[in-house]
């Protein structure tokens, strides 16, 4: 007999991205009744209302499209239609208590693959109106598809 065990959303929230030639990986953070949002990294896009294909945890996938790009913080928000995701990470506006964090990528193509971060510091930006949380590495390395 076999061990049931429940996968986190984190990980079923974590998406991998193919946009033409470019692939990477994106993070479902949000649900709404219609949309849900997709954050990612802006260089996984060219340029601007674009649809990619948006591939989940458990094999199923959905057409996404770009809504905007910020090339300065390399981040781009993207969206899914809601009924497609299995799951959606909750994103806070201060970090919790824990010192260390579970970070989900997909390097090179290949994942999910799991790296422990450890929280260092947050700030406010006041120039950007939010806060920067900085992270250490506490195992592995980061490379090409890490988010």
């Amino acid at each position: 007999s076999g061990t049931v065990q429940q996968t986190p959303n984190h990980v079923l929230a974590s998406v991998i991205i193919y946009n033409g030639k470019l692939q990477g990986s994106g993070t479902i953070i949000s649900k709404g009744e219609k949309y849900a949002l997709l954050l990612s990294a802006g260089h996984n896009f060219n340029g601007s209302a674009e649809d990619f294909w948006v591939y989940y945890a458990d094999g199923t996938y959905a057409k996404g499209t770009l809504l905007s790009v910020d090339k300065e913080k390399d981040l781009a928000i993207c969206r899914v239609d809601a009924d497609t995701i299995i799951s959606h990470s909750y994103v806070p506006s201060l970090f919790p208590k824990s010192p260390s964090i579970t970070s989900v990528g997909f390097t090179n193509g290949k994942g999910p693959i799991f790296k422990k971060l450890k929280y260092k510091d947050q700030f406010r930006d006041v120039s950007r109106n939010c806060y920067v949380w900085k992270f250490s590495l506490e195992s592995g390395e980061y490379w090409d598809g890490d988010s």
